[in-house]
Protein backbone atom coordinates (compact mmCIF):
# COMPACT_ATOMS: atom_id res chain seq x y z
CA UNK A 1 0.00 0.00 0.00
CA UNK A 2 2.51 2.62 1.28
CA UNK A 3 4.59 1.69 -2.21
CA UNK A 4 1.27 2.56 -4.57
CA UNK A 5 0.80 5.56 -2.74
CA UNK A 6 4.33 6.77 -3.14
CA UNK A 7 3.90 5.82 -6.49
CA UNK A 8 0.95 7.84 -7.29
CA UNK A 9 2.58 10.78 -5.46
CA UNK A 10 5.47 10.40 -8.11
CA UNK A 11 2.65 10.31 -10.92
CA UNK A 12 1.16 13.33 -9.74
CA UNK A 13 4.19 15.54 -9.24
CA UNK A 14 5.19 14.49 -12.19
CA UNK A 15 2.11 15.52 -14.08
CA UNK A 16 2.14 18.86 -12.41
CA UNK A 17 5.69 19.61 -13.69
CA UNK A 18 5.08 18.47 -17.04
CA UNK A 19 1.87 21.13 -16.93
CA UNK A 20 4.09 24.04 -15.77
CA UNK A 21 6.75 23.51 -18.56
CA UNK A 22 4.33 23.72 -21.08
CA UNK A 23 2.24 26.74 -19.68
CA UNK A 24 6.31 28.26 -19.15
CA UNK A 25 6.54 27.36 -23.26
CA UNK A 26 3.63 28.65 -24.08
CA UNK A 27 3.94 31.90 -22.38
CA UNK A 28 7.31 32.78 -24.82
CA UNK A 29 4.83 32.43 -28.14
CA UNK A 30 6.05 36.04 -29.26
CA UNK A 31 9.81 35.62 -28.32
CA UNK A 32 11.96 36.10 -31.73
CA UNK A 33 12.70 37.93 -34.84
CA UNK A 34 9.65 40.09 -36.71
CA UNK A 35 9.01 41.50 -39.96
CA UNK A 36 6.85 43.20 -41.73
CA UNK A 37 4.88 46.78 -42.61
CA UNK A 38 2.95 49.36 -41.55
CA UNK A 39 0.62 51.69 -43.39
CA UNK A 40 -0.70 55.10 -43.31
CA UNK A 41 -3.48 55.78 -45.50
CA UNK A 42 -3.72 59.73 -44.46
CA UNK A 43 0.27 60.34 -44.33
CA UNK A 44 2.76 62.01 -46.46
CA UNK A 45 4.48 58.74 -46.81
CA UNK A 46 1.48 55.85 -46.92
CA UNK A 47 3.65 52.84 -46.07
CA UNK A 48 7.26 51.18 -44.79
CA UNK A 49 8.85 48.50 -43.06
CA UNK A 50 8.64 46.99 -39.82
CA UNK A 51 10.99 45.05 -38.40
CA UNK A 52 12.34 44.16 -34.67
CA UNK A 53 12.89 41.41 -31.78
CA UNK A 54 10.77 40.58 -29.06
CA UNK A 55 11.03 38.28 -25.72
CA UNK A 56 7.85 36.94 -24.02
CA UNK A 57 7.42 36.67 -20.07
CA UNK A 58 4.40 35.38 -19.49
CA UNK A 59 1.81 38.14 -20.51
CA UNK A 60 4.54 40.64 -20.50
CA UNK A 61 6.41 41.49 -23.81
CA UNK A 62 9.76 43.14 -24.35
CA UNK A 63 11.89 44.29 -27.37
CA UNK A 64 13.11 46.72 -29.81
CA UNK A 65 11.48 47.76 -32.89
CA UNK A 66 12.29 49.80 -36.32
CA UNK A 67 10.10 51.62 -38.34
CA UNK A 68 11.68 52.26 -41.76
CA UNK A 69 10.89 54.85 -44.25
CA UNK A 70 8.69 57.19 -42.05
CA UNK A 71 8.35 61.05 -41.98
CA UNK A 72 10.94 61.25 -39.58
CA UNK A 73 13.04 58.59 -41.58
CA UNK A 74 14.08 55.22 -39.78
CA UNK A 75 12.87 55.01 -36.28
CA UNK A 76 13.83 52.44 -33.69
CA UNK A 77 13.40 51.86 -30.06
CA UNK A 78 12.26 49.86 -27.08
CA UNK A 79 8.82 48.04 -26.78
CA UNK A 80 7.08 47.25 -24.07
CA UNK A 81 4.15 45.50 -23.99
CA UNK A 82 1.12 42.73 -23.17
CA UNK A 83 -0.25 39.77 -25.01
CA UNK A 84 -2.81 37.81 -23.15
CA UNK A 85 -6.07 36.18 -24.89
CA UNK A 86 -4.77 36.70 -28.34
CA UNK A 87 -4.72 40.30 -27.12
CA UNK A 88 -1.13 42.51 -28.28
CA UNK A 89 -0.71 46.27 -26.38
CA UNK A 90 2.77 47.58 -26.58
CA UNK A 91 4.29 51.32 -26.79
CA UNK A 92 7.62 51.98 -28.32
CA UNK A 93 9.27 54.94 -26.91
CA UNK A 94 10.88 56.55 -30.20
CA UNK A 95 12.66 59.91 -30.39
CA UNK A 96 11.13 61.42 -27.31
CA UNK A 97 7.22 60.21 -28.83
CA UNK A 98 5.40 56.92 -27.89
CA UNK A 99 3.92 54.91 -30.51
CA UNK A 100 1.15 52.92 -29.70
CA UNK A 101 0.75 49.02 -30.89
CA UNK A 102 -2.84 47.55 -30.24
CA UNK A 103 -3.73 44.27 -32.27
CA UNK A 104 -3.92 40.68 -32.36
CA UNK A 105 -1.63 38.07 -32.33
CA UNK A 106 -1.04 34.41 -32.81
CA UNK A 107 3.08 32.62 -32.36
CA UNK A 108 3.81 34.01 -35.94
CA UNK A 109 1.83 37.02 -36.91
CA UNK A 110 1.03 40.30 -35.07
CA UNK A 111 -1.46 42.44 -36.63
CA UNK A 112 -3.58 45.49 -35.65
CA UNK A 113 -3.65 49.78 -35.44
CA UNK A 114 -0.77 51.79 -34.19
CA UNK A 115 -1.16 55.56 -33.02
CA UNK A 116 1.50 58.27 -33.16
CA UNK A 117 1.98 62.00 -33.08
CA UNK A 118 3.36 61.27 -36.70
CA UNK A 119 0.44 59.52 -37.93
CA UNK A 120 -1.82 56.66 -37.44
CA UNK A 121 -2.37 53.41 -39.27
CA UNK A 122 -2.11 49.49 -39.49
CA UNK A 123 0.78 47.26 -39.29
CA UNK A 124 1.01 43.34 -39.60
CA UNK A 125 4.43 41.41 -38.43
CA UNK A 126 5.60 38.07 -38.79
CA UNK A 127 8.12 35.56 -37.40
Amino acid sequence: MKKSLKTLLVLALGAFLLAGASAALAGGGLTGNWSGNWTCPGGEIKNGKLHGNLTQNGDKVNGNWTLVHTVEGDISGPLNGTAKGGMFIGDMKAGGANIHFDGTYTDNKISGKYSSPIGNGGFTVNK
